[in-house]
Parts: C-alpha cells; structure tokens; sequence
C-alpha cells in the first residue's frame, strides 16, 4: 500500500471512530439535558431515571471502548504524521464527551461538516500552506493576548526561559514559543556551557542533543556547577566514589527534567529527536530542544552532498521540528574563520545564511581575553538578531570555566545608541 492510500485507509479509520464517538456523545449530552420535572408521572419519571442511567452508562463503555481503539492505533503506528492525527483525535473525544460542539446539538448539523472542520483545525493540516485574509487572523492574535495577559498575572511561564533575568527581559520574557535560536561564538566562549545552563534552568522539561561531548561528560560540568567544585577535581581522582556519586545524586534531583541524545557515535535522524522529544515532554506543554552542535551533526548525517546543501537540509528539518513539537531549540554553531577575524556578528555562521535568516534569535557570544584572579571572565551576549524586541543588546555576563558558570555581571544590558 503507498504513502497515500495508507493515509486515506488511517484516515478513515479514524473518521468512522469519530462518527460514532460523536453521535454518542450528543445523544449523552442531550439525554442528560432533559429535566426530570418533565414527567409529572412518577411513574415515568422513575421509569425515565432509570432507563437515562442505563443509556448513558452504555454510551460511557462505548465512548471509552473507541478512546481505547484509537490509542490502539496510535500505538501501532510509527509514522509521525499519523501518530499526531490519532493524538488529536483523541482530544476531540474528549472534547465531545465533556460538550459536543453546541452548533451540532442545535443544527443537527452533519457529522462529516464537524470533521471537516476538525481536520481543518488539526495540528496535521498546520504544515501545510493556508490562506489568511485579515479578518481570519484576529481571533489568534487576540487569543495570543489573552493568554499572555494570563500568564502574566499568574506568574506561569508560556515557555522556556534563559534563567538570565534581564537577558530574558529583553527577549520578550522567555524564548519564543516556536522555532530555533541560534548561539554563535568564538572556541572557548563558553557556547557549550551557556546552552547547557539554560537547559537546567529554563523551567521546562529540555532535551540536549550532544554531538561533540558524552553526555557524562556534560553532566560532570553541570556537577561543578550546581556544587561549586572545580571541574578538575571531578575527574582527577582527589575526591572519593561517595562523594562524587553524593554530588551527581544532588545535581540529578535538581534537574530532573533534564534528558540527553548521545549523538557522538551515531546521527540522530530529526524523526528519532522527535520520538525522544516527545517522551521527554511527557504532560508539559512544551519543552526546550538544544543541538549542540548544527555542524557535527550536519557532518554525522552527510549522505555525500556538499555542507552547504547538509546545513540547509538539516535547518530545515529543525524548523519542521520545532512546529510539529511546537516548542523553541537552541542551536550551537560553529563560526567562519573571517567572523572570528572580524569579531563575530549576525552573519558569523559558518557554511550557511539560512542559520541567520531561519533563526529567531541569534545570540553571539563575545569572551573578553583576560581573566580575573577569580577565575571569572567577561562575556558579552549580544542579541545580533531579534525577532521579538530590540536588536543590538548587549548582556554583561561572567563565565567561570573552572565551575563552568556564567553569571549575571548587570541589572540590564546596553541598548545600542539609536
């Protein structure tokens, strides 16, 4: 059976499970609407209790037999598209079973006109091209303000942070909702330790994708830096099994939401990511996906074109990525030898323009040479592009490679002259 007919033969299937599904519950909802005080008889209205009870017990074993069967499938599945289609079928069971849709209990309008409009609603049907008029587009954007005013009242965060107060401040508040964001810099700006920071403080769950390092390695930085023990002494053998299992114990319970893809040995292909960016997601309503870095993982999956078609290829299948889990990534980047002659910049990465111009935000990290008797250096990020706010600000941090921290240096960053 082909791609097509396969997808018409699952699309189906799930149709008829609606169908039936939504019948039901409409039948549910209405039997459950009629007013006892109706039967004057009681008589009737004891023969009416009872036979509604009996009814709407039968509806509640065949609505929950169906939320069975398309878990069943959805299980069985392993393309992706399909497994989101039964996803979403299974919210508009349960959307049916708590209320139907009212126009449905008020028309009797057709089931296959309900569909249509699901399937048109589905996440499925948001990667493909769509027409807007203006007046289409005013319910999201006013529904985009409402949950953020709502958020902001109750302090809930709508996605993953940097854990940098006023870098966060001047990205919006948190990273976007949806798509890459790209961190450039010199070797030894801290690129790694930066991205790795904001995975265990970004306040949601955070899937590190690793190409360079294992992720035991990772994970002792993130040791040295929650416990302040320099990162030497973790792997010298000065300290005991007990006390480095004590501390790696520690460092677990305080990012437990916190999961790696060892990709050093093997390519992880953008539907594996996917599979594991899921599972990692669990009930949270999004994540943060980091890829550390684009060009090793480029390199790993090359099937003999040219990088600049590779970093293209896996660009886009990044921005796919971040849309079908709707959640934002942060990507490592390596950067062209001229743009480290020249001091870095917006256009600093190498191989490709796409990783600029596909990217939400582009953070350059720019390390000050000398290090103080602490330890500490000097590290401006300044947000070359900004699709959110302003462009050109600069955050004072300090990174300690010893503890592999950075630091808030400022209460606020430096806005460019205008």
């Amino acid at each position: 059976m082909n791609n097509t007919a396969r997808a018409s033969s699952i699309n189906e299937a799930a149709r008829s499970l609606l169908h039936i599904a939504l019948h039901h519950a409409t039948t549910r909802v209405v039997l459950l609407r009629v007013e006892r005080d109706a039967f004057s008889d009681l008589a009737e209205r004891t023969i009416f209790e009872t036979a509604r009870g009996f009814y709407k017990a039968e509806i509640d074993f065949t609505l929950r037999h169906i939320a069975d069967e398309l878990e069943r499938l959805q299980e069985a599945t392993p393309n992706a598209d399909e497994h989101l289609m039964y996803s979403h079928a299974l919210d508009v069971l349960v959307e049916c079973y708590v209320s139907p849709p009212a126009t449905y209990i008020e028309t009797n309008k057709d089931v296959d006109a309900l569909l249509a409009e699901i399937e048109r609603l589905s996440p499925k049907s948001r990667s493909e091209p769509r027409l807007f008029r203006t007046s289409d587009i005013i319910g999201d954007v006013v529904a985009e303000a409402k949950a953020a005013n709502q958020a902001r009242q109750s302090g809930e965060l709508r996605a993953p942070i940097t854990g940098f107060k006023e870098l966060d401040r001047a990205i919006g508040g948190t990273l976007p909702q949806i798509g890459p964001c790209m961190v450039l810099g010199n070797t030894g700006a801290g690129k790694t330790a930066f991205a790795m920071q904001i995975a265990a403080s970004c306040g949601f769950p955070a899937l590190y994708v690793t190409t360079e390092m294992a992720p035991a390695e990772l994970f002792r930085r993130q040791m040295a830096r929650v416990s302040d023990t320099f990162l030497g002494r973790l792997k010298s053998g000065e300290m005991t099994a007990s006390d480095i299992e004590a501390i790696a114990k520690s460092t677990a319970k305080q990012m437990p939401q916190l999961a790696f893809v060892d990709s050093t040995t093997a390519f992880a292909n953008p539907q594996f990511l996917r599979e594991c960016a899921q599972a990692v997601k669990g009930n949270a309503k999004t994540l943060l996906l980091i890829v550390d870095s684009l060009h090793t993982w480029t390199r790993g999956g090359n099937t003999g074109i040219s990088e600049y078609e590779a970093l293209n290829q896996n660009l886009l299948a990044l921005q796919r990525l971040c849309h079908g889990l709707e959640c934002p990534a942060l990507v490592v980047c390596e950067q062209s030898r001229a743009a480290i002659a020249g001091g870095g910049g917006v256009n600093s990465g190498a191989g490709s323009r796409s990783i600029e111009y596909g990217a939400e935000i582009v953070f350059d990290l720019q390390a000050a040479k000398e290090t103080d008797a602490n330890g500490e250096r000097e590290v401006k990020v300044v947000i070359a592009k900004n699709r959110h706010g302003a462009a050109g600000v600069q955050i004072e941090l300090s990174f300690n490679g010893a503890l592999q921290r950075f630091k808030s240096k400022g209460e606020w960053g430096v806005y460019p002259q205008v």
